[in-house]
């Protein structure tokens, strides 16, 4: 890839100021040229190790995998040190993996010159990577919880900072500090069943070369989940004594498994009023009605929301089922009696009123009435009016017929009185009428 400190240093390639340390023992190491005084002053310069040998057997590069044999393995890291023992007496620092099989090394070699260069397996693949103090990603600033940590609500996790920068985080949820099964995205929303329990987001970052790192965010205690009305609740028909009402309890979010409802007259809670149904009776005459709308599900703070009020409730409706009854003949004199009649609703009082072709003759207002000679060739009826709280009044006329001249009762027979002879006064007497 390069060879000399000029011509790595022009393609890119750094000897991390080797060069001019380079007269410095690292570790005791020969100074100048050589592999294991390069290595040592990696080591101490980017991986943070002190400037004291680790161990005595740390000397000619050939021995260094036997003396640290408890860190050599055969897995290359970035900042593991490349060893040769068997197969050669040098070591290289690791720069890159590129895979299990091939990797990127800087050396300075003995005798010769500073080089970066890959190596893969089947050319002179080391004989193991030591590792003494491999540089790892570091979690400069904890992953951090952002959102509601109510039920269903939504809970977004950062993936915190890293040194160097990570390529890639991934998610893992946890609940009082296990694993949640299928959690595994930066968002979560809490469940019913994990009320009262911590939840948290252990974040692992990802670079080309290094090991995995993990963090773990702040817990925070998850609690009941709120209602949300999209839509809110309203009343559904006229508000008229006698008229159902129905309750549209509205939308919520999320959908409530459990509805309630209490319907009020001006505010105030109607007792028993407590089904999707209401009914107006005929003391909320003159009230405006709503409802209040209760929603419940496990898991969720209960809610409510009260909807619109009506319009002032009205006088119910009240109507005539069946027409009175006129009796009497309809002449000067007679007695017209009315009686009877049904209506739509019951306990009513009703009011009688005599009509002469329509109009109202003044102070006939009983169940009964007698012609006088002013009716005589008219028409009369009476007119009933049904009246009850809270109800419309109603009426109903009936037609009693066209009045007639009056007749005199049993007329007495005439008496006459005198003599009775040619030329005596004879008197007649016509007797006692009625009229």
């Amino acid at each position: 890839m390069c060879t000399s400190y000029s011509s790595c240093r022009g393609a890119g390639y750094s000897d991390y100021g080797y060069q001019k340390n380079q007269g410095t023992m690292y570790w005791r190491m020969y100074t100048g040229t050589n592999c294991t005084n390069y290595v040592a002053y990696r080591l101490v310069t980017t991986n943070g190790m002190p400037n004291t040998r680790p161990k005595s057997g740390v000397g000619n590069a050939r021995d260094w995998g036997k003396a640290m044999s408890s860190i050599t393995d055969s897995t290359p890291v970035v900042g593991s040190v490349a060893w040769w023992g068997r197969t050669g007496n040098h070591v290289a620092y690791v720069e890159k993996v590129v895979s299990s099989s091939e990797i990127i090394v800087s050396e300075s070699n003995y005798g010769r010159a500073f080089d970066w260069r890959r190596i893969t397996k089947g050319s002179g693949w080391p004989d193991g990577f030591i590792h003494f103090a491999d540089p790892t990603l570091t979690n400069t600033a904890k992953p951090a919880l952002s959102g509601s940590k109510r039920v269903g609500a939504t809970l977004t996790a950062s993936s915190g900072s890293w040194k160097p920068a990570a390529s890639g985080t991934s998610y893992q949820w946890l609940l009082d500090g296990k694993a949640i099964k299928g959690a595994t995205s930066a968002s979560y929303k809490p469940l019913a069943a994990q009320i009262g329990h911590q939840l948290s987001a252990k974040i692992t970052a990802i670079r080309s070369s290094y090991s995995k790192a993990t963090a773990t965010s702040t817990y925070v205690t998850v609690t009941k989940g709120l209602f949300a009305a999209a839509q809110q609740p309203k009343v559904v028909g006229t508000a008229q004594v006698d008229v159902p009402l129905t309750a549209s309890a509205g939308t919520w979010t999320p959908a409530p498994t459990t509805t309630t409802y209490q319907w009020l007259a001006d505010g105030v809670p109607v007792a028993g009023a407590t089904s999707s149904t209401f009914t107006p009776g005929p003391e909320l005459v003159g009230k405006a009605i709503s409802t209040t709308v209760g929603v419940g599900r496990t898991g969720y703070t209960g809610s409510s929301a009260t909807s619109a009020r009506t319009a002032k409730v009205a006088a119910g409706a009240m109507s005539s089922t069946t027409a009175p009854t006129v009796t009497g003949t309809p002449r000067v004199d007679g007695t017209l009696k009315a009686a009877g009649g049904t209506w739509s609703q019951t306990g009513v009082t009703t009011a009688w009123q005599w009509l002469r072709d329509g109009k109202a003759i003044t102070g006939a207002t009983s169940t009964s009435y007698s012609p006088v000679l002013a009716d005589r060739g008219t028409t009369l009826s009476v007119r009933a009016t049904a009246a009850k709280p809270g109800y419309q009044s109603a009426t109903r006329t009936v037609t009693a017929g066209k009045i007639g001249d009056g007749v005199f009762a049993s007329p007495p027979k005439p008496r006459l009185s005198g003599a009775p002879r040619v030329s005596a006064p004879v008197q007649a007497e016509a007797g006692t009428w009625s009229p």
